[in-house]
């Protein structure tokens, strides 16, 4: 069963919250302040930076994200696996009338010659994903998700999972 967590933390709160976290090695993160965004290896250090806005801790295990609201940081841990830790309050009865699917996303660029880069001519700009050990030497990269569906269809939770190559003819486009 799915563990949900919430709650809504002060800045104090939060960055207990994240210094007490362990991850397995291979998480990665999503971290956006005013005017930057980082898409890397998880790193707590760039992460307590006081000037973030929002962001996403995740591997396979589960995903930790976070806005900022005023003073307030709305905290949400969503997983198979609790590494969140014990300050977070546990609402999993929330996902009890909800359905998951696994479904995924492409992300910008085409990878270039087996580098760690993936340009996207249509922009045109290089995006570096925290991404190791790929095969396709011109692929793209997909983004696994978790989305949990209420009865209407309506889309209530996005929980990130992973990171994969793109295999067959969509590869290349």
């Amino acid at each position: 069963m799915a563990i949900l967590k919430a709650k809504d933390l002060d800045y104090g709160g939060w960055k207990s919250l994240i210094a007490e976290l362990s991850v397995l090695e291979g998480t990665r993160m999503i971290v956006e302040s005013i005017g930057n965004i980082c898409f890397e290896w998880f790193d707590k250090e760039r992460v307590l930076i006081e000037n973030c806005i929002r962001g996403r801790i995740f591997n396979p295990q589960g995903e930790l994200k976070w806005r900022r609201i005023g003073d307030v940081y709305r905290t949400v841990f969503l997983g198979d696996i609790d590494w969140a830790g014990g300050i977070l309050i546990d609402s999993s009865q929330e996902l009890q009338e909800l359905i998951s699917k696994k479904e995924w996303m492409v992300l910008w660029g085409n990878r270039t010659d087996f580098k760690d880069e993936w340009l996207e001519q249509s922009i045109p700009q290089y995006f570096n994903y925290p991404f190791q050990n790929g095969v396709i030497s011109r692929g793209r990269l997909k983004l696994i998700t978790e989305n949990w569906y209420d009865f209407s269809g309506r889309l209530v939770f996005v929980r990130y999972l992973d990171l994969e190559e793109m295999e067959g003819e969509n590869a290349t486009r």
